[in-house]
């Protein structure tokens, strides 16, 4: 097994009702760190649903994975790994899965140096991102499902769902924001709502925008449901629906 770094482990503890804020049945943007069948750090980008949060600052996520991901295997056999909630100035991180046609990108986003160890769990820390998660897996299920990524594994198409309950929660920076998909698109879908009436009254180009808005609104539900921002949205776009001639 390859040793990694100790030296570097964070000494931060939850800090509740602080800034750093995760909400019950948002999707957010994470890496996730396991070891590898030979004992290696491996790290890899994982949106996670949080399912559970508690006054103590635990709480259980959702993963779903392909199962001809890394990252599926390594999480079956071990049953733990880390949850890293990097904030949107550490996006290069997300470029890790294209490390293999970008020169020297592991070295520079996640050198070995900058490697730790969990607490209470064996899998890597990345000591660059200052909010994490040491989590277990307490509850897995293979489903099937239609889709070309996972049918890849000669296993028919299969992807596992992992509740990750956590075991510790680190946080040395509570104003660090967690990377949620949903600012994108709120702001995708008001930048298309303010170009909508520079196009003649229902013209293709206002039904092409509707329909992209519509997408975008669906995308929005899924990953934030419920969210005040959702019904703002809703009310947008069912009033460029009302308007025969496209203005108000």
């Amino acid at each position: 097994m390859n040793k990694i770094n100790t030296g570097c482990n964070a000494t931060g503890s939850a800090v509740p009702g602080r800034g750093f804020d995760l909400k019950k049945g948002h999707l957010y943007e994470t890496i996730v760190g396991v070891l590898d069948q030979e004992g290696n750090p491996h790290l890899a980008p994982i949106g996670v649903r949080v399912l559970e949060m508690h006054e103590n600052g635990q709480c259980v996520l959702e993963a779903r994975v392909f199962s001809t991901a890394t990252i599926y295997s390594c999480l079956k056999r071990s049953g733990e790994c880390t949850v890293h909630f990097p904030n949107p100035s550490q996006l290069d991180l997300f470029f890790l899965p294209f490390r293999h046609v970008l020169p020297g990108l592991q070295g520079k986003v996640a050198p070995p140096e900058m490697l730790g160890c969990g607490r209470r769990v064996r899998s890597p820390v990345h000591c660059g991102i200052a909010n994490y998660l040491e989590a277990g897996v307490s509850w897995v299920k293979d489903e099937t499902v239609s889709d070309a990524i996972a049918a890849q594994g000669g296993e028919g198409s299969r992807r596992g769902v992992f509740r990750l309950s956590s075991r510790g929660v680190v946080i040395n920076d509570p104003a660090s924001r967690p990377i949620n998909r949903y600012d994108g698109l709120i702001l995708e879908f008001l930048v298309k709502a303010s170009r909508f009436r520079h196009f003649p009254p229902g013209s293709d180009e206002q039904l092409i925008y509707m329909s992209e808005m519509a997408e975008i609104l669906e995308k929005m539900e899924k990953i934030a449901p419920g969210d005040d921002k959702n019904a703002f949205a809703h009310e947008i776009l069912d009033s460029f629906r009302r308007e025969p001639d496209g203005k108000s």
